[in-house]
């Protein structure tokens, strides 16, 4: 199976390996978004050092605006060990940071180490009229995908 979690120490794990698809991975989110033993602050550590392939600017594009519109306060580490899944994680950090607290690692035990010593809270919406009409736009966009 190329997506895994598991739920343990108040931190959801997930694993990535092989090739994924935007639509297995928004799949895959919603799943364990909606798993009753969902902790709170939501901590989540996703493992891509196993992943192959990466989603195309488009796939990219549809992934940021369904996280946009993910409501839930979390932290998310992203692990990854190729440099274009190092990248394409630096980006989707940089194009959800107004909403979310997202980190790309290298290293997992200084990814879970941050998931446990920072804050979880990032201010939710965005402040500035711009970000919260492209906010509102990719909300919107998010419940038609």
């Amino acid at each position: 199976m190329p997506l895994s979690y598991k739920i343990d120490g108040g931190i959801v794990s997930t694993t990535v390996t092989g090739k994924v698809e935007v639509r297995e991975q928004i799949d895959f989110i919603r799943e364990y978004l909606s798993d009753p033993a969902l902790p709170s602050p939501l901590l989540i550590l996703r493992d891509s050092r196993n992943q192959t392939g990466h989603l195309e600017q488009s796939q990219q594009q549809q992934l940021i605006r369904f996280a946009l519109g993910v409501t839930i306060d979390m932290k998310v580490a992203i692990v990854a060990s190729a440099d274009v899944i190092f990248g394409t994680s630096r980006i989707f950090q940089a194009r959800v940071d107004e909403t979310h607290n997202v980190q790309v690692f290298r290293d997992i035990e200084q990814a879970r180490g941050w998931l446990l010593q920072s804050p979880v809270s990032r201010e939710y919406p965005p402040k500035h009229t711009s970000e919260r009409v492209y906010y509102a736009n990719a909300c919107q966009q998010a419940v038609r995908d």
